[in-house]
C-alpha cells in the first residue's frame, strides 16, 4: 500500500482530497496532511511517504522550495502538484525540478485523481530501490497496512522480540521514523458490547473507520506543547492503540503535557463525537526501540487498573503497582470453603468471601489472578463456566452479581446436608474431609460410622448421588487442583499430599477429569499470573 503526504495551506482542500475517495480502497494509505512546505519536509523525514501531494502557493515554504529541499535530500518520493489555473509557471517549474504530475484543482473529481494516482503510482514501483520487490509491494498491499499495524502491536505482546524484528515490523507498519522517544496509549471503547448489538456489519464496519479517522484527527488537529508524530491502529472491534513519537522534541516537561493532553482529547473527541465512553491506558516516555515492548506492556498494565479505580485515564507512572500473589485469607479460603459449606451456615461463607474481596482491593492484586481465583472457587463448588465469563468481568465490584450462582449451590448443598442427609452419612462426609489424604477405603469409612459396609454403601449414594468412591476422588482432585494454582510444588509432592500414592495412575485420572495433564492444567491457570511488571 502506497503512503500518501497531503500538503496544502488551505482546510478545506485538505479536507475535500481525503475524502474524495476511498483511498486504501485503490491501494493507498493516508500518513497525514501538513499545511506547508516546511511542516511537510518534518513528515516526510519522520514518516517517509512514498507519495506526496502538495500545493505550489503555499505560506512559510511553497511546493517548489518543498520539492527542491526533497530533491535535494535524496528522498524517493514520487510528487503529484496541485495548481489552479493562474499559477501554470510554478508547475513547470516544478516538473522540472522532478514533480512525476500535476492536478488541475479546478477540474478535479474522484475519476481524475485516481486516473493521476493509479499513473505515478506505476512510475514509484518501477524505481522503488530499497530491496522490496514488485511482488512484496503487492502482497503488502494485499495483506493492508491495517493488518499489519495489527500484527506489529501483537508481536510487542508476544514476549521480547529481537531488536531486528521489531524494526522490520515498524517499518511495515508504516512506522519509519527512529522512535528515538515514544510513548503508547491503549484505548478501549467502555459499552462496545451494548453498542454492536445496535449495528449491523456495514455500520459498524463504517463506525470503525470514523473512530479511526476522529483518533487521526484528534493526533494532528490540535496544538501540543511538544513537536510529535502519531500513529493509530486498530487491534480489536473496541480496542486500539496509538503511538506517539516525540524524537523531534528535546523538552521532556513537554512530552508529559503533550501525553496527558492527547489522552484527554481522545477521551473528549470520543465523547463529543460517538458518545463513547472511552478507557486509556498509558504507558511511561521511553527511549529506544528495543524498550517498545516494555512500554506496550506498561499501558496494557495501566489499563488493568480500570478494575480497582474509576477511570476513564490511567497513566501509568502514576498508579500504584499491582500485588501479584494471592494473600493467605483467598487461599486459605480456596482450602477450605468446601468443608465451611457442609459445616454452615452459609452466610459466614459469604461474609469471609467479601472480607477477602476486601484484601484484595486493599493490595491491588492483579486482575487476572483474582479472575483465576474466582474460577477455583467456582470448580471447587462444580460451577463450570467459560473463560468468557470472568475476562468480561471488568471491575472487583462486578464479582459480588456474578458470584450469585455459587451462593445459591451453597446454600442448597448446606440445607441438603443439614436437612435430607443421614446423620451417619453426615459423620462418613466430615470423616472423609478430615482423611481423605491418608489411604482411605470404604471399610474404614463403614467402620467408623459403624454400619454394615454394604449398606453404608447404598446409604451414602442414596443420599449424596455419588459413590464413596467418587466422592473421596472428589475431594483428593480438588485439592490438587488447589494447590496447583496457590504453590509451585513438584507434581509428585502435590499427588502425594492428596492421597494419591501411584503417581502414574494419578496422572491418568487427572487427564481423563479435566482433559489436561496436571502440568497443562497448572500453565492454563497461571498463565495470566506471570506477567511481568515494568517500573
Amino acid at each position: 500500500m502506497i503512503k500518501v503526504l497531503l500538503v496544502d495551506d488551505d482546510f478545506l482542500v485538505r479536507t475535500y482530497l481525503k475524502q474524495l475517495i476511498d483511498w486504501e480502497r485503490e491501494g493507498f494509505y493516508l500518513l497525514g496532511a501538513a499545511k506547508d512546505g516546511h511542516e511537510a519536509l518534518q513528515l516526510a523525514s519522520a514518516q517517509a511517504p512514498d507519495l506526496i501531494i502538495t500545493d505550489v502557493c503555499m505560506p512559510v515554504m511553497d511546493g517548489v522550495g518543498l520539492i527542491r529541499e526533497l530533491k535535494a535530500s535524496g528522498h524517493p518520493a514520487g510528487i503529484i502538484v496541485l495548481s489552479c489555473h493562474d499559477d501554470f509557471a510554478f508547475v513547470k517549474e516544478a516538473m522540472q525540478l522532478g514533480a512525476d504530475e500535476y492536478l488541475m484543482k479546478n477540474d478535479l473529481d474522484a475519476n481524475y485523481l485516481i486516473e493521476v494516482l493509479n499513473k505515478v503510482g506505476n512510475q514509484i514501483f518501477r524505481r522503488h530501490n530499497c530491496g522490496m520487490t514488485k511482488k512484496r509491494i503487492h502482497q503488502l498491499a494485499e495483506i493492508g497496512l491495517e493488518k499489519l499495524g495489527c500484527d506489529f502491536v501483537v508481536s510487542l505482546s508476544e514476549g521480547n522480540p529481537p531488536e531486528e524484528k521489531i524494526k522490520a515490523m515498524a517499518k511495515e507498519a508504516g512506522v519509519s521514523s527512529p522512535l528515538a522517544s515514544y510513548a503508547f496509549l491503549i484505548l478501549k471503547i467502555g459499552d462496545w458490547k451494548k453498542r454492536k448489538e445496535a449495528l449491523n456489519e456495514g455500520e459498524r464496519v463504517v463506525f470503525q473507520r470514523s473512530f479511526l479517522q476522529m483518533c487521526q484527527t484528534a493526533l494532528e488537529g490540535a496544538r501540543y506543547p511538544a513537536k510529535q508524530f502519531s500513529y493509530c491502529f486498530q487491534l480489536s472491534e473496541a480496542e486500539y492503540v496509538v503511538l506517539l513519537d516525540f524524537s523531534a522534541e528535546v523538552s521532556t516537561a513537554r512530552k508529559h503535557q503533550t501525553l496527558h493532553m492527547t489522552a484527554e482529547n481522545l477521551c473528549r473527541f470520543g465523547e463529543r463525537y460517538f458518545n463513547l465512553d472511552l478507557l486509556e491506558g498509558s504507558s511511561t516516555i521511553q527511549s529506544g526501540i528495543a524498550l517498545l515492548p516494555q512500554a506496550y506492556h506498561q499501558a496494557q498494565e495501566a489499563l488493568q487498573h480500570r478494575f480497582y479505580d474509576e477511570g476513564p485515564i490511567f497513566l501509568f507512572d502514576a498508579l500504584s503497582p499491582f500485588t501479584y500473589q494471592l494473600p493467605r485469607p483467598a487461599e486459605e479460603f480456596l482450602l477450605q470453603a468446601d468443608r465451611q459449606i457442609i459445616k454452615g451456615p452459609v452466610e459466614e461463607l459469604e461474609q469471609d468471601f467479601a472480607g477477602v474481596l476486601d484484601l484484595l482491593r486493599a493490595r491491588r492484586v492483579y486482575p487476572g489472578l483474582v479472575r483465576k481465583w474466582l474460577k477455583a472457587v467456582n470448580e471447587q463448588a462444580g460451577i463450570e463456566q467459560p473463560d468468557q465469563f470472568y475476562q468480561a468481568i471488568e471491575k472487583i465490584t462486578d464479582i459480588a452479581q456474578c458470584h450469585q450462582p455459587y451462593w445459591q449451590k451453597a446454600a442448597v448443598l448446606s440445607e441438603n446436608y443439614r436437612e435430607g442427609t443421614h446423620p451417619a452419612v453426615r459423620q462418613a462426609i466430615a470423616f472423609i474431609q478430615k482423611n481423605y489424604t491418608r489411604p482411605l477405603s470404604l471399610q474404614d469409612a463403614a467402620v467408623f460410622v459403624q454400619l454394615n459396609p454394604a449398606y453404608f454403601s447404598s446409604l451414602f449414594k442414596k443420599d449424596t448421588g455419588i459413590t464413596f468412591s467418587e466422592y473421596l476422588l472428589q475431594c483428593r482432585m480438588n485439592k490438587v487442583k488447589r494447590l496447583l494454582f496457590t504453590t509451585s510444588r513438584r507434581l509428585k509432592d502435590i499427588a502425594r499430599q492428596s492421597g494419591f500414592y501411584d503417581y502414574r495412575h494419578f496422572c491418568k485420572l487427572f487427564k481423563m477429569l479435566t482433559g489436561k495433564t496436571p502440568r497443562n492444567y497448572r500453565q492454563s491457570m497461571v498463565k495470566e499470573n506471570n506477567t511481568a511488571t515494568f517500573h
